[in-house]
């Protein structure tokens, strides 16, 4: 605070002999010095504030800058390190002399040079003085009786389990024993007399006798391969059937009942047979086309479809399911006929029944649904 009450004067001076160098206007319009809290370091720097404020309000106005006593700085004493205490590491020497003894020494000798001290004592590691314990005394053996020094044959007795041969093998083994090692005679034993083993020769085996050979069959039917389209394949496996018959004999054939041929389904027969002539009629009756019959299975052979038709489900038998279950269906071609835009059948005489292969169904709430063409029923 004496520092400050020695500089005000000063700063009076300053300020009265700058105050009449700059404009009235500005000078007015800086803000007043309210530096009197505080030491005279916080004073000094309040008044350059103030100064350095005027001059960044008034371009014109000369600040005048005090230069401000430094703090005070303290003599402080750099730390002293703290010795740290001094360790030995640990040294594992072995459980054997002298070369433990040695082990020791010079651990004891590592950590003395290392951390000083007292000057440590080391073990006497010289054998020189060790003495070698005497050997324990064995004991004296002692007699042993001449029953026991006297042993039969070693290990069990094995007899046969065959009388009386078993009868006749433990009093041999007891008479040996007495004769060896003396002692009172077993006596006699009752054992009924041994007869002669009757060996006989083994009777040879029998030879095999080789098994008649097989005659081969007599007659055998060719292998007939049928195409997979109704009616022709019926047609194929009757004509085998009978040809079979004719070739080999045997039992009648049951043949199979087949729709009546048409035009588009004659196939020429194996056996060479002359055409009879038919008076033609005056108006030949016009067979109604039909829908070829497929699927099948299990007991019956699987029929196919031609190429562009497919199997489905004859919607013409109420409560079959077709191919599904391993019925029988019909063929019909793959084009899509109803739905949306109405499509036609392209046959004159077909009508466009629903597609069971997809989800739209009309008698369940299906409006539009795309059907297949096929032949009335």
């Amino acid at each position: 605070m004496k520092l400050l009450f020695a500089l005000l004067p000063l700063f009076g001076c300053a300020l009265g002999l700058a105050q009449p160098l700059q404009p009235d206007s500005c000078v007015a319009k800086c803000p007043p010095p309210d530096c009197s809290a505080g030491s005279a370091l916080e004073a000094c720097k309040c008044l350059n504030e103030r100064e350095y404020a005027c001059k960044a309000q008034c371009p014109e106005y000369v600040p005048r800058i005090l230069h401000c006593p430094r703090l005070p700085v303290s003599n402080v004493s750099p730390p002293k390190p703290t010795p740290t205490q001094c360790v030995c590491e640990d040294v594992i020497c072995i459980l054997s002399f002298p070369e433990g003894c040695y082990c020791r020494n010079n651990a004891t000798k590592a950590c003395f040079d290392k951390c000083g001290g007292v000057e440590p004592e080391y073990q006497n590691c010289s054998i020189d003085d060790v003495q070698a314990r005497a050997p324990k005394p064995e004991p004296a053996p002692e007699p042993e009786s001449e029953a026991k020094a006297c042993v039969c044959a070693p290990g069990p007795l094995f007899c046969p389990q065959v009388w009386p041969q078993s009868c006749y093998c433990e009093y041999n083994a007891k008479k040996a024993c007495s004769d060896k090692c003396g002692g009172p005679a077993p006596p006699l034993p009752n054992c009924p007399p041994l007869t002669p083993i009757d060996i006989k020769a083994r009777v040879a085996e029998p030879k095999s006798v080789p098994a008649p050979a097989t005659p081969p069959p007599k007659c055998e039917c060719p292998l007939v391969k049928c195409i997979a389209s109704w009616p022709e394949t019926c047609y194929c496996q009757n004509a085998a059937k009978e040809r079979c018959y004719q070739q080999c004999g045997g039992k009648k054939p049951v043949l199979q009942i087949c729709p009546p041929k048409t035009p588009s389904t004659l196939s020429t027969s194996t056996k060479t047979v002359t055409p009879i002539p038919f008076p033609t009629p005056v108006h030949p009756p016009k067979g109604s086309p039909t829908n070829q019959i497929c699927g099948g299975g299990r007991a019956s052979a699987v029929l196919d479809c031609p190429v562009g038709q497919v199997c489905i489900t004859d919607p013409f038998q109420p409560g079959s399911c077709g191919p599904a279950c391993d019925q029988l269906g019909i063929c019909v071609g793959e084009k899509l006929c109803g739905g949306f835009a109405g499509f036609k059948c392209d046959n004159p005489g077909q009508v466009c029944v629903d597609d069971p292969r997809d989800d739209c169904d009309p008698l369940n709430g299906g409006s539009d649904c795309g059907g297949l063409c096929a032949w009335p029923q």
